[in-house]
């Protein structure tokens, strides 16, 4: 099997059939992820209101990357959480807590005007 393109669907095709066996060739024009996928945010979160209708899938892809993170040693996922105002944290971390902003531009140096507080979903 030949795939086409070794971003992040092209990689996740590849790394799939290679799972279920298939003899797979990555064919890419520059490197892996030297184009969209290298440039994206990458934002990875389960970090929305438990009744949203998106909450299921992003528990899933979570709980798919942790997996992942864990069968292929030399991926790189950056596990740091996530800074949010005005709504607590969706998920039940016990991590999760208010900064106030002194916390806050310790996280996220370049805020210029943090508000007096956020809240912290740990990862």
């Amino acid at each position: 099997m030949v795939i086409v393109g070794a971003g992040i669907v092209g990689a996740s095709i590849a790394y799939h059939l290679a799972r279920q066996g298939q003899h797979v060739i990555v064919v890419e024009q520059a490197h892996p992820a030297a184009g969209a996928t290298g440039r994206s945010f990458g934002w990875i979160s389960e970090g929305v209101l438990e009744g949203a209708p998106d909450a299921f899938l992003r528990r899933e892809i979570v709980a798919d990357w942790i997996r992942l993170a864990q069968e292929i040693s030399d991926l790189w996922v950056n596990w740091s959480g996530a800074l949010s105002y005005g709504q607590a944290p969706a998920t039940q971390n016990p991590d999760n807590r208010l900064l106030p902003s002194a916390e806050v531009t310790v996280l996220e140096p370049g805020l210029r005007q943090p508000d007096s507080q956020a809240y912290f979903a740990a990862a």
